[in-house]
């Protein structure tokens, strides 16, 4: 079974300080992310992640909150109060996603966690439209003593097969910060 995230731990993932001097807004609209899109941001824990999203989409735009843990959930109105905000509870192999509504997913730090990364990622690319993108970032399979254990690890090569095997084409990978990998992707055609 792979290591799962404590809820009991979510003030480590708001933390400012968490990716230093990186400019999260200006990351994401590097990537492709603007006014008025749809973003699904799925392992959003207690929304850190989302509430940068928000900001990139504005009022116009729509942000589903995914997670797997109602404690996460719950922490989310406490932190983000706004009605383009939509908290869902999922099951991995399940999002309760429309077709192809989707403009871009976001998932950090949950590809390590899943159990199946095929029913997963086929899932994502469901509710995908189809010039829509996909943003992974995980941990690099390195020993550290912070992070997931290293045996619950997907190495940045076994991340871009799982993609390609999924039906995906990486447009861009890259080192998100020291220990940590980032594809974005599409669908293939």
């Amino acid at each position: 079974m792979p290591h799962k995230f404590s809820p009991h731990s979510i003030e480590r993932l708001l933390r400012a300080d968490r990716f230093g001097d990186l400019d999260i807004c200006g990351f994401l609209k590097g990537i492709g992310l603007d006014l008025s899109m749809t973003f699904v941001d799925i392992g959003c824990g207690p929304g850190f992640f989302s509430e940068f999203a928000l900001k990139v989409v504005g009022p116009e735009g729509l942000v589903y909150a995914v997670d797997t843990q109602q404690e996460m959930l719950d922490s989310l109105p406490v932190k983000i109060k706004v009605e383009n905000l939509i908290p869902v509870l999922s099951l991995e192999e399940s999002l309760p996603i429309e077709d192809s509504c989707v403009d871009f997913v976001f998932s950090a730090y949950v590809l390590h966690e899943v159990l199946s990364t095929g029913d997963f990622l086929s899932e994502i690319k469901r509710v995908m439209k189809d010039d829509a993108r996909l943003l992974i970032i995980d941990w690099d399979r390195l020993r550290e003593k912070h992070g997931p254990p290293y045996d619950d690890r997907v190495s940045r090569g076994q991340a871009a097969g799982l993609l390609k095997g999924a039906g995906f084409s990486v447009i861009k990978d890259g080192v998100f910060s020291t220990t940590h990998y980032f594809f974005l992707a599409q669908k293939c055609p």
